[in-house]
């Protein structure tokens, strides 16, 4: 397989800078979508209590850049570790941020990144939801604070919003009734009118029993426009069928959702039209992990999203999910990346 330097890399960059194709932000701007890859920092709650994910190293980077890697997006824990805890948002979450995206910048000045909140999830309190607006601009402001203002102008593409799906009960008549979806929207005004940046979601698609009522969810959020004006700049969809033999239908569902430029059911009917002025970006994320480097089932269902998907790079955003530091770097793992996105 072909192998690239790191300096190989940047002279491309480099390149594509000048000729206009990519640009350090402004995602808008540019021609080429991002190609990202997810990356975990800090910590996350293990089966003997919270522990903390591995490190990258600066080698590992630039193997991830060799690799085709334009975007990394950081991202931290669940729910569980920082809780409802704002001085744990700034003095844990907020200095592994910025120490990894550091390491990124100086391995490419040309990467773009994207800082995760928080993490939501099913095990947040409803209660919660309506009160981490002021935390969470906090601990961005704190992020940035750290990066210093040159870095985070250059190459803080924008923010990730860690959370997968829409939890508490949704009014479809009146979103903003939702704490969660409220949240989602101020935050984004933030994001934009304060910080200048984009704001990222990359949502489950849909599993088990209420697999529709999760994709008309991330429907409504996705495809309504708030104001005249999309919530997120990319939607990134996960499949999830790598992990759950039992969704292959979601492969179609997402191509619906992506062909649509609108989040669509498995049977291409969308969930809600695209709202006037909407603006996002719908895409895709890959799965993989280091079942594939041995197991027959997890290879035929990555060749199956390699299949369905590889139609649309070039011309949609796409990010990989690969689990932690080892099974990204995993030779296996690294390789397909490497494939897919050259």
């Amino acid at each position: 397989m072909r192998k690239k330097t790191r300096y190989g890399v940047q002279i491309a960059l480099i390149l594509a800078f000048l000729l206009g194709t990519l640009t350090p932000t402004g995602y808008a701007n540019t021609q080429v979508p991002p190609k990202m890859m997810l990356i975990y920092v800090d910590k996350y709650v293990g089966s003997s209590g919270i522990a903390s994910y591995p490190s990258y190293s600066a080698a590992d980077i630039d193997s991830l850049l060799a690799a085709g890697v334009t975007d990394f997006v950081l991202l931290g824990g669940s729910y569980q570790v920082y809780q409802d805890s704002e001085s744990s948002y700034k003095t844990q979450l907020a200095v592994s941020m910025a120490n990894t995206a550091s390491l990124i910048i100086q391995r490419s000045s040309l990467a773009r990144i994207w800082i995760g909140t928080p993490g939501l999830d099913s095990t947040t309190p409803t209660s919660s939801f309506g009160t981490r607006l002021t935390p969470f601009k906090n601990y961005l402001a704190e992020v940035k604070t750290l990066m210093g203002a040159t870095n985070w102008n250059n190459n803080i593409q924008g923010i990730y919003m860690n959370g997968e799906a829409i939890y508490p009960a949704v009014n479809y008549a009146n979103l903003l009734a939702n704490p969660q979806i409220a949240l989602y929207k101020n935050l984004s005004t933030y994001i934009h009118d304060t910080l200048g940046k984009e704001f990222l979601w990359i949502p489950y698609y849909g599993y088990g029993a209420n697999a529709a009522e999760i994709i008309k969810r991330i429907g409504y959020v996705t495809n309504s426009t708030f104001g005249g004006e999309s919530i997120f700049d990319i939607v990134l969809l996960q499949p999830h069928y790598y992990f759950d033999s039992t969704v292959q239908s979601n492969l179609n569902g997402v191509k619906h959702s992506v062909n649509n430029q609108a989040i669509s059911y498995r049977d291409n009917v969308i969930v809600t039209p695209r709202g006037t002025g909407a603006t996002v970006r719908i895409g895709i994320e890959m799965e993989i992990d280091t079942n594939y480097a041995s197991n027959t089932a997890y290879q035929g269902r990555y060749a199956e999203y390699v299949s369905a998907f590889s139609t649309y790079l070039g011309a949609q955003p796409f990010a990989y999910y690969a689990g932690s530091r080892t099974s990204v770097m995993n030779g296996a793992v690294l390789g397909q990346i490497e494939e897919f996105y050259e």
